[in-house]
């Protein structure tokens, strides 16, 4: 079983209804031989050029779970079944799932590592510190140098004014 992530564009001409209709054809298709782990309509957006004469499309994005097998069938069913309602579509396996080492947690997912409120200060007070000493590293040789310059400036201008 692998992850597969299906960006769907459909003709920017279809009302409410016929857009419900498509995507629950869709999901009804990939519920009999895929696990639906998210379905999303995400609305109509201007396309960057002109798709079967089409300059806008409606977007939506399903996230599913399926073997192999069954992609050319998913394929098939969208080039030749919903014809006039998708005018384009991309299937992608979808790798950023699953694939981060286990020191990683995944975007929004809590650590296994429950951290005390006192080390959690602690450490966004040495994380803090250390921003600090690192700016403050950085702003004294620009501040060392403008007394310098200063200096130079007058030497510079009085030949000139002779």
């Amino acid at each position: 079983m692998r992850e597969y992530e299906l960006m769907v564009i459909m003709h920017p001409d279809l009302d409410g209804a016929q857009l419900t209709a498509t995507l629950d054809a869709m999901r009804g298709h990939l519920t009999a031989c895929a696990e639906l782990t998210a379905c999303d309509l995400l609305g109509r957006r201007r396309l960057a050029y002109e798709v079967r004469r089409c300059m806008q499309g409606t977007y939506a994005l399903l996230n599913f779970t399926t073997d192999p097998s069954n992609i050319l069938e998913l394929r098939r069913f969208l080039r030749v079944d919903l014809h006039d309602q998708v005018i384009r579509h991309l299937l992608v396996k979808d790798e950023k799932r699953g694939t981060r080492p286990p020191s990683q947690p995944m975007p929004g997912e809590e650590t296994t590592e429950e951290l005390s409120e006192e080390d959690r200060l602690a450490q966004a007070a040495a994380e803090r510190a250390a921003l600090e000493e690192a700016a403050r590293g950085e702003a004294e040789p620009v501040v060392a140098a403008e007394p310098a310059a200063v200096e130079a400036a007058p030497v510079a201008e009085e030949p000139a004014t002779e």
